[in-house]
C-alpha cells in the first residue's frame, strides 16, 4: 500500500522495542541526575549551616547548644509521657490558680463584672466604679516604691496630659486629613527627637505605640531591607543577652533567627568578639542599647558601628530606656562615649517619649538614618 512501510513486520518491532528501551533508559538517568542534584544542594546547604554554626560558636559552644537542643527535646518528650503529663498539669492548673489569686481582684465588696449590663449606666455610677478602681489595693508608686514601670512627671504635669488627651479623645492619626492637628504634633515630636540623637539630614521616623512596637518595626525594617538588596532569605539577628525582649518576640513574628550573645563582667557590654564571629551573609541586624534593662550599661555602641560599617549591616540602637536622659549626659557634664547617628555605623534608633519625655502611657518613636 502507498505509505506504507517495506520493512519487515519483525525487524520493525525490534526497532521499536530498542527505542522504546532507550526512552526509557533516558528517563531513569534524568531521575537520577535530579535526585542526585536534589541531594547535592540539600548536602550543600547543611554543610554550610554547620561552618557557620562552628565559626560562630565555635566547636565548644556548638556542642554545647547541640546538647542543649537534645536535652530539650528529652524533657519534652518526657513531659508528654503518660503518669507525667497528668502531674504536670496539676502542677500548671496550682500556679494558674495562685497567680490569678493574686492578680485578680476579689474578696468583700468587689463585683467582677463579666457580661455587659443590663441597663445602660449613668455617668455617677461609671465614675464611682472608675474611682473604686483607682483607690484598689496597689504598689505605692506615688511613694516611689516601684523601679520602672511608671515615669512620673508630677501632678501638675498630669492634670495637663489629662487635659490635652481629651482635646483629641476621638482623633484618628492615620486620617491626617481629618485630623491635621494630630499629624502636625506626630512630625513636630519625631523631628525634635531625630535632632535630639543628631540625625543627619534626610533622617525620618514614626511614633508608635510603645518600645515593643518601635523594636518590631526596627527589625521588620533591616529584614525587609536584607531581603530587597541582598536577597537574603534566612534573616539572622545578633542581640546581647541583656537585650530588650521585644527583640526577640520580633524574632518570631518576623522569622528571624535571634543569636544571643553573652555579655560578661565586670563591665556587663556585649562580648564584641562574639559579635564578629556570629556575623555572616544572613545578617540582617546588629543591636546594642543605650542602655540595657538589667544594669543600666550602655553597650559599646562605637565599636559595634565599626562592624556594622565594615560589613555593610544595619545596627539598632535601643534607647527606649535612656530616652530622654542619656542624650543630655554629655551636656550635663558626665562622662559618656557616643551613641547616636554621629556614628556611621547606627542607622535606627528606638526612644520612647512616655519614659523620660512624659508623654501619656504608651506613646514611642522609631529613628531611622534614611
Amino acid at each position: 500500500m502507498p505509505g506504507s512501510s517495506r520493512m519487515p513486520i519483525s525487524l520493525r518491532n525490534t526497532l521499536s522495542a530498542k527505542k522504546g528501551g532507550s526512552s526509557s533508559q533516558l528517563l531513569a538517568l534524568n531521575i537520577d541526575l535530579f535526585r542526585n542534584i536534589v541531594f547535592f544542594l540539600f548536602l550543600l546547604r547543611w554543610s554550610r549551616k554547620a561552618l557557620l554554626k562552628l565559626k560562630g560558636r565555635g566547636v565548644f559552644g556548638t556542642f554545647a547548644d547541640t546538647y542543649i537542643a537534645v536535652r530539650r527535646t528529652l524533657y519534652g518528650l518526657f513531659l508528654r509521657a503518660p503518669g507525667v503529663r497528668s502531674q504536670v498539669q496539676k502542677q500548671v492548673s496550682e500556679a494558674i490558680t495562685k497567680l490569678q489569686t493574686k492578680l485578680v481582684p476579689s474578696g468583700p465588696g468587689v463585683v467582677r463584672y463579666l457580661t455587659l449590663p443590663k441597663d445602660g449606666w449613668s455617668e455617677e455610677i461609671v465614675l464611682k466604679e472608675l474611682e473604686a478602681l483607682a483607690e484598689m489595693d496597689h504598689t505605692r508608686w506615688e511613694d516611689g516604691y516601684v523601679s520602672g514601670a511608671v515615669y512620673h512627671g508630677g501632678d501638675a504635669l498630669m492634670k495637663l496630659q489629662t487635659e490635652a488627651f481629651g482635646k483629641f479623645t476621638v482623633a484618628n492619626p492615620i486620617h491626617p486629613d481629618v485630623f491635621p492637628g494630630v499629624r502636625k504634633m506626630e512630625a513636630e515630636v519625631v523631628s525634635m527627637v531625630l535632632a535630639m540623637f543628631n540625625a543627619p539630614a534626610g533622617a525620618a521616623g514614626v511614633t508608635t505605640s510603645g518600645g515593643t512596637e518601635s523594636i518590631l518595626m526596627a527589625c521588620l525594617s533591616a529584614r525587609q531591607k536584607a531581603y530587597s538588596e541582598r536577597g537574603v532569605r534566612e534573616p539572622e539577628m545578633i542581640l546581647p543577652e541583656t537585650g530588650h525582649t521585644a527583640f526577640r518576640k520580633a524574632g518570631n513574628y518576623f522569622g528571624i533567627k535571634v543569636h544571643l550573645v553573652a555579655c560578661p563582667g565586670p563591665a556587663y557590654q556585649v562580648d564584641l568578639k562574639a559579635v564578629s564571629r556570629l556575623m555572616n551573609s544572613n545578617t540582617v541586624l546588629l543591636v546594642g542599647s543605650a542602655p540595657n534593662f538589667p544594669h543600666g550599661i550602655i553597650d559599646d555602641i562605637t565599636s559595634l558601628s565599626k562592624l556594622a560599617s565594615k560589613r555593610n549591616i544595619p545596627l539598632h540602637v535601643d534607647c527606649c530606656l535612656g530616652s530622654f536622659l542619656v542624650p543630655f549626659l554629655e551636656k550635663a557634664g558626665f562622662e559618656t562615649e557616643l551613641f547616636d547617628f554621629r556614628l556611621k555605623g547606627v542607622t535606627s534608633i528606638s526612644c520612647d517619649t512616655h519614659k523620660y519625655g512624659f508623654a501619656p502611657k504608651g506613646n514611642s518613636t522609631v529613628l531611622y538614618r534614611t
